[in-house]
């Protein structure tokens, strides 16, 4: 029960109040992960979140629950992780 608490979708603590907030601005990138099973490197599309009020990129709870945040740590280098609840949040309508 409390692993599936940790990674519920409908636990408040993995609402980010970005997602439905006018100043995030989603995005593409390639990123170019080297993998240990004879093929190389390879080049994977990601989505990328910016926070367009506080002039930051962002990613969402769920690296943090499928543990990419510790398998790359480079690519998530001078982000933030979205917030639940934010001061400059703004309905998108």
């Amino acid at each position: 029960m409390v692993k599936h608490e940790f990674i519920c979708s409908m636990n408040p603590k993995n609402h980010a109040a970005c997602s439905d907030c006018v100043f995030l601005i989603e995005g593409q990138t390639e990123v170019h992960n080297e993998n240990n099973d004879g093929y190389g490197v390879r080049g994977v599309i990601q989505k990328t979140f910016y926070c367009e009020k506080l002039n930051k990129n962002m990613y969402p709870f769920k690296v943090v629950r499928k543990g990419l945040l510790e398998k790359y740590p480079e690519t998530f280098e001078g982000m933030e992780q979205m917030p639940n609840n934010c001061s400059d949040w703004n309905y998108t309508k």
